[in-house]
């Protein structure tokens, strides 16, 4: 489901602000921007704390970013044919 997430300064990780719904999607699609428009925060920021390392921060509109992507952690090793392989 895609979602809107922010940047966490302190420990540079991303957290879910809010998902979006496929309800959402289509009736708040602005063709002009190819997206939907971001929820409203105060003029002066909204104080968030992060949900990884707790750090509060203030955050601003202009720093939502639309993501469909799930957010997890990679825990598999690299894959095998990323790694230099020496020719003799």
């Amino acid at each position: 489901m895609a979602r809107w997430v922010l940047g966490c300064p302190e420990c540079k990780q991303d957290f879910t602000h809010s998902e979006i719904t496929p309800e959402q999607e289509r009736q708040e699609f602005d063709s002009f921007l190819n997206s939907i428009n971001k929820p409203q925060f105060p003029a002066s920021g909204l104080e968030l704390e992060c949900p990884n390392c707790r750090h509060k921060s203030v955050y601003y509109r202009h720093q939502l970013i639309k993501t469909c992507a799930e957010i997890v952690e990679l825990s598999a090793p690299p894959y095998p044919h990323s790694q230099k392989k020496r020719i003799s």
